[in-house]
Order: structure tokens, then sequence, then C-alpha cells
């Protein structure tokens, strides 16, 4: 391979292939970078964004008859299964869905076998989807009883609604980002 002297600033090929390699390295590096700040700041608004509930005492019970219920899962082999349980009540036009996050507080089982068509049941939904009711499509619910069962208990669903997980994953995905971008802007100046 013939060495090629260096005038007027021409370094030959592997020069110029070793700043692309860099140069693609560093752009790879910010937008990854960029994802993990995205994703950070995501979670951060939905945990501001998020209503506050931490006691009984801020939800409001709706009693009415069941009109309707179902209950579907989604089986998906890479990603988690999708949930969709709704409870239909009289005289409410919405739906009332129990979230993905507590289905597994949920007695499904003993619902099916105990609540039928047109029975009494109670439900327990935030201040702010009440003030919302029928207005809103979709409710949440965290609480779920007939005069002698609870099939959602609402201190499991309050606890689950204020889990940490968002937190950790927004600091994780925030401090990554950090990590990256500073990283790369160190490798800037070792190359300058």
């Amino acid at each position: 391979m013939p060495i090629y002297p260096q005038v007027c600033g021409y370094t030959g090929v592997s020069g110029n292939l070793r700043r692309m390699t860099a140069l693609k390295n560093r752009t790879s590096a910010i937008v990854r970078a960029t994802f993990c700040f995205l994703i950070g700041f995501f979670l951060l608004y939905q945990i501001i964004s998020r209503e506050k509930i931490y006691s009984k005492f801020d939800l409001v019970e709706i009693k009415s008859c069941l009109r309707d219920y179902s209950f579907k899962e989604k089986k998906r082999i890479l990603k988690s299964d999708e949930y969709y349980y709704y409870v239909y009540l009289e005289k409410y036009n919405n739906t009332f869905e129990i979230p993905e996050n507590f289905v597994r507080h949920f007695d499904r089982k003993g619902f099916e076998e105990l609540v039928m068509k047109g029975d009494s049941i109670k439900i327990e939904v935030s201040r702010k989807s009440f003030e919302e009711i029928n207005i809103k499509k979709f409710v949440e619910v965290f609480d779920i009883s007939n005069k002698d069962t609870a099939f959602l208990n609402d201190k499991e669903s309050i606890e689950q609604h204020n889990s940490q997980t968002k937190n950790f994953a927004a600091v994780f995905f925030l401090i990554v980002g950090m990590i990256l971008l500073i990283v790369n802007l160190s490798e800037d100046k070792e190359q300058k």
C-alpha cells in the first residue's frame, strides 16, 4: 500500500475512514443518550401527572347493578400478556376497567362464580374519575365487591398504583443517559 504524503491536510484514506468511524460512534452514542433521556423524562411526566391516591379516603364508592362484564387476556410470547378486564354497570355509560397492574390482585374466578348479571355490586374509583363519570369512556376501578366478598381489594390496588417501580426506572434511564453523554464528551476532548 503506497504511503501518501500529508499535503494540504490530506491524511489519506485510512485517516478519513477513522474520522468517519469516530463520527458514526459519536452519533450512535448521542442517539442512545437521547433515547434514554426521552424515556426517563416520559416516565417522570407520568409520575408527576399521575393522580395522587394514598388511602381509601381518596376513592369514591359507587353502588349499582351489574349489567355485564368481559374478561379477556391476550397471551404473548415475547412481550408481557395483555389484559382487558371490563365491568359495565346499570345507569352508567362508562366502561369500568381493572387496570393491567391490578389484575393479579383480582379474584376473577370468584367473581365469575358468585356474581350474576343484575346483582348489586360496589366499586370504588378515584375522585377525579368520579367527577368525570359519564364523560370519560374508561374509568379505573380500585375495588370491586358484593355484599359478602371483595374481589379486588382497594388497599392492594392503592399500593400497586403508588408502586416505586416507575420512579426507579426514570432515575435509571436518566443516569444511563447522563453517563453515555459524559463518556461521549470525554472521548471528544481526548480526540482533540
